[in-house]
């Protein structure tokens, strides 16, 4: 049974085995800008530095041990009228430094 959701994800793990092992390169997968340009896709500029693992994202970077973290809260009712938020309990809590919200 195919995966056709996966099918770009799989296709483009392929494609980074191929360049780890020097079976092609960036110049002979890059489309040809021109003519019929249009409707082509396009490799992104960073997409080489990305599948061999050159990029770092910010999931590779370490935090510095005082940095805070964000906790978001969003209504549990769609198109909900906020009349009041309490954050008097949140305050309390070990750890919380500050709370941000938004008056519309």
């Amino acid at each position: 049974m195919p995966l056709y959701g996966y099918k770009k994800i799989i296709e483009a793990v392929q494609l980074a085995g191929k360049f780890l092992r020097g079976e092609t390169s960036p110049q002979e997968v890059r489309s040809k800008i021109g003519k019929g340009m249009l409707g082509v896709s396009h490799p992104r500029p960073t997409a080489m530095i990305k599948v061999v693992a050159w990029a770092k994202f910010g999931a590779d970077l370490p935090l510095p041990s005082d940095a805070l973290e964000l906790a978001l809260v969003h209504s549990t009712q769609y198109h909900a009228k906020i009349k009041s938020i309490d954050t008097s309990a949140a305050l309390k809590m070990p750890g919380v430094v500050g709370i941000m919200t938004l008056k519309i």
